[in-house]
């Protein structure tokens, strides 16, 4: 049997409120879980305005660290040559070492010092050390160096060279005359046989020179004797020098030597010292 027409009516009313119900349903729902535009900008701004704390990486030090700073040191000046103290140690007493004098430009040291014979030998050979000290007494630099051969009752001044570092204030030097060795020949020679003479002092753009002429006296032939010039100003101030060894000599003949010397001053005066060196020979 069918349904007239006004049951039809009342059925799609009946529908139509059950959709509108659902339909209400959901948007109540959805309101419920989605927060309105407003609700939303707030929120954000509760969260955005919340100031942010930066957290910087921290560096761990170890109580045991030191800072070390290089700094550059200060320049000391370097003491006069009269002003340095000095130590002559005289371990042998037939060698008298006396009258030291040292002079430094950049890094080398220069010495002068007399050496005196005062036994009645010949002594063929002294051999010492030199040696320098900063002021805490703690050693810099040493050297080993050998007085030529020295006749009895000869005083000659001689030559010490050696490097320091620079810009260093050193406390003090010594010069020890403590080995003397006999091996050195002279051939039976008693006396010193050279003379001196023609000394000329000649300053250059690149080095300066002492110019002689160097006599033996002797009946023997005498090669490789060491020469010494020594300079000094006008008022006695050690202010160079050089050494270098004489070609042969014959008998009673005469040689020309030329030195090249090291310079820090106006020179007035010139002083020459020939020896019998340690590498010589005499025939």
């Amino acid at each position: 049997m069918g349904m007239t027409r006004t049951q039809l009516a009342i059925l799609a009313v009946l529908g139509t409120l059950v959709v509108l119900v659902f339909a209400c349903g959901a948007c109540l729902f959805l309101a419920n879980i989605m927060p309105s535009s407003t609700n939303l900008i707030a929120r954000v701004n509760a969260v955005t305005t919340t100031p942010i704390t930066a957290i910087e990486p921290t560096i761990a030090i170890p109580a045991t660290a030191t800072l070390i700073l290089r700094v550059s040191p200060t320049t000391v000046p370097m003491p006069k040559p009269t002003d340095s103290p000095s130590l002559l140690v005289n371990t042998n007493p037939e060698v008298i070492l006396k009258d030291h004098r040292c002079i430094v430009k950049g890094s080398d040291m220069m010495c002068v010092f007399t050496a005196q014979n005062v036994s009645n030998r010949v002594i063929g050979g002294v051999y010492f050390d030199f040696v320098i000290f900063d002021p805490q007494g703690i050693t810099l630099r040493s050297s080993f160096v050998s007085l030529h051969n020295l006749f009895p009752g000869e005083t000659r001044k001689e030559l010490v060279f050696t490097g320091v570092p620079e810009k260093t204030n050193f406390g003090k030097y010594t010069i020890g005359s403590a080995r003397i060795s006999d091996m050195s020949d002279v051939g039976g020679l008693t006396v010193m046989p050279f003379i001196v003479s023609n000394v000329e002092y000649t300053p250059g753009s690149y080095r300066d020179t002492v110019v002689l002429l160097l006599s033996n006296t002797s009946t023997k032939t005498i090669d490789n004797a060491a020469v010494t010039a020594i300079l000094y100003d006008k008022d006695g101030t050690l202010v160079g020098g050089g050494d270098t060894f004489a070609p042969l000599i014959l008998p009673g003949g005469k040689a020309r030597v030329e030195i090249s010397v090291q310079r820090s001053g106006n020179v007035a005066k010139v002083e020459v010292y020939p020896a019998i060196s340690l590498i010589g020979s005499v025939k």
